[in-house]
């Protein structure tokens, strides 16, 4: 990881979140990078503060280590996220990374944990090769066929964008994969249900007919 692509996003010095990148150790703002503006959205639901969990965002090449953060800013809502130019690093690894090309950041957190996610290796987080768009929903499965034997294997490396708005997509979660088809298969149960209903009336007035 090299320092000016290793990227903090939070509170330096004064409230107010912003996007920082380091220059020999010191910060400067970064500007024109909205696709960083992830405020509030990757920290674990649980409130507690310093606990980090870990994001692959595959359209950026990038993974995300996020917390809630009241060292600067008491105000709810606050917190910190430091990017690191990899799909597949460690929860650690970004750790590290902090401590060596954000020292300043690193060195006012009061403690710092990691969240059961940060630790889990990447196969058991990501379904291979399915991507989402986290604006419009649309799925994309990516594949790659071998011409030397003609097998068929999933393809995870990020770049692709969506056809629908352009944003970049992202790697699915099993969680988010099995919360999706628990809702298909509700959406499926009430449509059967309506149709059973349906054909009930029809019966009973072919019947008085």
């Amino acid at each position: 990881m090299s320092a000016d692509k290793f990227l903090y996003f939070g509170c330096y010095q004064e409230a107010g979140h912003y996007l920082f990148e380091s220059i020999e150790g010191h910060l400067r703002k970064v500007h024109n990078r909205p696709e960083f503006n992830f405020d509030g959205l990757l920290c674990p639901r649980d409130p507690k503060p310093y606990v980090a969990a870990l994001t692959r965002l595959g359209g950026l090449g990038y993974s995300a280590l996020a917390f809630w953060d009241y060292s600067v800013d008491s105000r709810g809502g606050s917190n910190s996220i430091f990017f690191a130019p990899s799909l597949v690093c460690s929860g650690e690894t970004i750790a590290k990374g902090a401590e060596r090309f954000f020292p300043e950041v690193w060195r006012r957190l009061p403690e710092f944990h990691f969240h059961a996610s940060a630790s889990a290796p990447a196969e058991q987080l990501y379904v291979p090769g399915q991507w989402r768009c986290p604006k419009c929903s649309f799925t994309l499965n990516q594949f790659n066929l071998n011409a030397s034997d003609g097998s068929v294997t999933t393809r995870d490396e990020a770049g692709d964008k969506c056809p629908n708005c352009n944003s970049p997509l992202w790697r699915m979660t099993w969680r988010q994969d099995a919360m999706e088809m628990a809702e298909r298969l509700a959406n499926e149960v009430q449509l059967r249900r309506a149709a059973e209903e349906r054909v009930k009336v029809l019966e009973a007035e072919r019947g008085a007919a």
